[in-house]
């Protein structure tokens, strides 16, 4: 703690959700002024507490991916994302994921071939065409800022970011598709993220279904979500 005093802070956060779920940073942390139960983001404020302490001076941008790192480690989160002494590389299985998206991502907007690696995944682009289109998105960037304004990806108030494989928007229904080149686990925290998002970006979407789809495996969520504006989870 003394090396490294956000520590301290990350073991104060942990401890005191154990016993109260509530820690005094989440009171003033921005996720509880837009509403989203205070105990169920301590990871959060925790994250807030390391650079609002004057570790750095940055406005810190979220997304499940970073949480989810933050969780798995936050050791390696303050050094990936706050002190930026160690850049990750990535592994073999996370190139593959890129290139399988790239593809994907140039069949469903370009129109261009499948190359023949990725010929099995031809269905599900063509499934996806053949739902009611009044705009398909593809690797659709979307930012909210602190207020829960919409806002550029590299803007200075960018907040949360998520980024959509897939985002199909016909009239007052959306469509999210997320595709998953590794082994199935339906992580729904994901997928919240996105839906709330949607809901905050395109006002007039009222309902949303979602669905990952894991291709190495040739198979889609057994149970995907469906949300609706107004719901206590959104």
């Amino acid at each position: 703690h003394r090396t490294y005093p956000w520590r301290a802070k990350l073991a104060s956060a942990r401890h005191t959700e154990t016993e109260s779920h509530e820690h005094p940073l989440q009171r003033e942390h921005p996720l509880v002024g837009a509403g989203l139960p205070a105990g169920h983001h301590w990871r959060v404020a925790a994250a807030w507490a390391v650079y609002r302490e004057g570790h750095v001076s940055l406005v810190l941008a979220h997304s499940h991916g970073a949480l989810t790192k933050f969780e798995n480690c936050p050791k390696r989160y303050y050094h990936e994302r706050i002190t930026k002494e160690v850049k990750d590389e990535g592994g073999e299985a996370s190139v593959y994921g890129e290139r399988v998206h790239k593809a994907l991502e140039l069949r469903l907007r370009d129109k261009e071939p499948l190359p023949t690696e990725f010929l099995a995944y031809e269905r599900y682009c063509q499934a996806l065409e053949s739902q009611p289109v009044e705009q398909m998105l593809v690797e659709q960037e979307l930012t909210i800022n602190n207020k829960l304004k919409q806002t550029g990806w590299w803007d200075e108030d960018a907040w949360v970011r998520a980024k959509l494989d897939v985002l199909i928007i016909a009239e007052k229904q959306a469509l999210i598709v997320d595709w998953k080149t590794g082994k199935p686990k339906d992580d729904w925290g994901q997928m919240e993220i996105c839906a709330a998002m949607v809901f905050l970006c395109y006002p007039q979407v009222m309902t949303i279904r979602s669905s990952y789809v894991w291709l190495a495996h040739g198979k889609m969520s057994s149970n995907p979500r469906n949300y609706t504006r107004g719901d206590d989870q959104m």
